[in-house]
């Protein structure tokens, strides 16, 4: 579980502008590692919620039995603090992945994978948006891909 501590200090880190710890000297550093908890997240920058706090402070547990049992777990109170809420599109106007991760948890036909596994769905798929009216397939077409509708409607045709 070290490598969830790592990550949490690096989180920590990448929310606060700061190390979880610093001292002047290392013997000082050490003590504070093994003997202090680092300051709490809220209050240090504006926006960081109670919720993601706790998260990257469980990371950073000194007990490695008080940290998160495995990645599948860290990822799970990861995904949970971002559920449900609406991401706004890049620069460019494409969807950002974790626009398409909460599309897809809604999915039912994904309801029972894990998000590590939802994930790995979002990063592996090819993402296409087809205006009304695109012929997916054709009648004696062959093909080797199946298509998922994650938003919109489509019809079906026997004959056309």
């Amino acid at each position: 579980r070290a490598d969830i501590y790592a990550l949490g200090a690096v989180l920590y880190h990448l929310i606060s502008g700061r190390a979880p710890f610093d001292a002047s000297h290392q013997m000082a550093l050490m003590h504070q590692i093994y003997h202090q908890p680092p300051l709490p997240l809220v209050g240090q920058r504006e926006g960081v919620s109670e919720a993601l706090d706790a998260v990257v402070l469980r990371a950073l547990a000194k007990a490695p039995h008080d940290r998160f049992a495995d990645w599948e777990s860290f990822a799970q109170a990861l995904s949970s603090l971002v559920a449900g809420q609406q991401v706004p599109l890049n620069r460019l106007g494409e969807v950002r992945d974790s626009e398409r991760f909460t599309l897809l948890r809604s999915l039912e036909f994904f309801s029972e994978f894990g998000d590590v596994q939802l994930w790995e769905v979002v990063r592996r798929a090819r993402w296409k948006r087809y205006p009304v009216g695109y012929a997916l397939f054709k009648r004696g077409q062959e093909g080797n891909s199946f298509h998922i509708i994650a938003q919109g409607e489509v019809e079906v045709f026997r004959e056309g």
